[in-house]
C-alpha cells in the first residue's frame, strides 16, 4: 500500500463537504446505510460485499462489451475511493490499482481496509496519476456529488489517464424526475441554515455535511469521450436514488488523437478495433 505524499489542493466546495464527510461519518458518507459508529463485524463485512457485488457486474459487462481488456495485466483507478469499498474488490482483479479521493481521513480509513491488498496506491487527484497508463476507469455514485463543471474537468483527467484499449465505466445522473427539485438543492446547499432544517427533518445530526445530487448531460459526456479517442459507447445500469435517475456509461480508448500531446503521452502504442455494438441509452 503506497499514499502519494499530501499537496495542498485547490478545494471546491463539494472537496470541503466531502472532506467533512471523511472526518464525521465517512462510511456513511461513502453508503448510506452504514454508520461509522457501527461498522464492524458483519456489518462491515455486508459493506465490502456490496463492493464486491458491484465490482463483479461492471468487469463482467466491461470484458464483454470490450473482450481486449484483460484486467490481470493493467492498473484500474476507483474515482472517489473514499474507504476502499470498491477499491478492494478493483485491485484484487488488476495488477495495480490507483484509489483517488480528495479526503485525507477517507486515506487514513482505506490504508487500513487495503493493507492486505497488493499494488495499491491512493492519490488525491488523477493527475497524480501518468497519462495514458492505466487499463480501467470506474467510478459510482460519486460524481453525482460533484457540481457538472467541476465534475466535467474531472472526466476529462480520468480519462487521460487511459492508454489505447483502455476501458471506463463512468456512473452519474442525467435527470431529476422532480422539475422544482433542483432549484430548491441549488438554495439549500448554498444557504446552511436550509441545510440544517433538512438535516433535523430527516432525523440526521444537525450539522451534518451536505450531500449534493448533480445532473450532468449525457450528451456533453458523449462528446468529451469521443473528442479524447473513446468509441463504443454504451449507456447501461440505469439508477434511481428517490427520483435521481442515472447511468453508467462504458466506453473504450481506440486512439489518442494527436492534438492531445506528446508522443511521451500517446506511448506509441497503436489503437485497438472499436467494439461494433452501437450507443444505448438516453442522449
Amino acid at each position: 500500500m503506497e499514499r502519494a505524499p499530501m499537496s495542498e489542493p485547490r478545494l471546491s466546495e463539494t472537496d470541503r463537504q466531502w472532506i467533512r464527510w471523511g472526518e464525521q461519518n465517512p462510511y456513511y458518507g461513502v453508503l448510506i446505510g452504514y454508520e461509522s459508529s457501527h461498522i464492524e463485524g458483519n456489518q462491515k463485512a455486508k459493506f465490502f460485499e456490496t463492493g464486491e457485488g458491484y465490482i463483479a457486474e461492471v468487469i463482467s459487462i466491461a470484458t464483454t462489451l470490450y473482450p481486449e481488456l484483460e484486467p490481470r495485466r493493467g492498473a484500474a483507478i476507483d474515482f472517489g475511493s473514499g474507504v476502499g469499498r470498491l477499491l478492494r474488490p478493483l485491485a484484487a482483479r488488476f495488477a495495480a490499482a490507483y484509489g483517488v479521493d480528495i479526503s485525507p481521513a477517507m486515506h487514513k480509513i482505506a490504508e487500513e481496509n487495503l493493507k492486505e491488498v497488493g499494488q495499491v496506491r491512493l492519490v488525491m487527484s488523477p493527475d497524480e496519476i501518468p497519462p495514458a497508463s492505466c487499463a480501467f476507469a470506474n467510478s459510482f455514485i460519486v460524481l453525482q456529488h460533484i457540481r457538472r463543471r467541476e465534475g466535467m474537468a474531472l472526466i476529462r483527467s480520468l480519462l487521460e489517464r487511459l492508454e489505447v484499449g483502455g476501458v471506463f465505466a463512468l456512473q452519474f445522473l442525467v435527470r431529476d424526475e422532480n422539475p422544482i427539485r433542483p432549484a430548491l438543492n441549488a438554495l439549500r446547499y448554498r444557504f446552511p441554515p436550509l441545510q440544517w432544517a433538512y438535516n433535523l427533518v430527516r432525523g440526521r445530526p444537525v450539522h451534518e455535511p451536505v450531500t449534493e445530487m448533480n445532473v450532468y448531460d449525457q450528451s456533453a459526456v458523449e462528446d468529451l469521450a469521443r473528442s479524447l479517442g473513446f468509441a463504443s459507447l454504451n449507456a447501461l445500469l440505469p439508477t434511481n436514488h428517490g427520483g435521481h435517475h442515472g447511468v453508467t456509461l462504458f466506453g473504450q480508448r481506440v486512439e489518442i488523437p494527436a492534438a492531445l500531446g506528446t508522443p511521451a503521452y500517446r506511448g506509441g502504442v497503436g489503437g485497438v478495433r472499436p467494439h461494433t455494438g452501437g450507443d444505448v441509452g438516453p442522449s
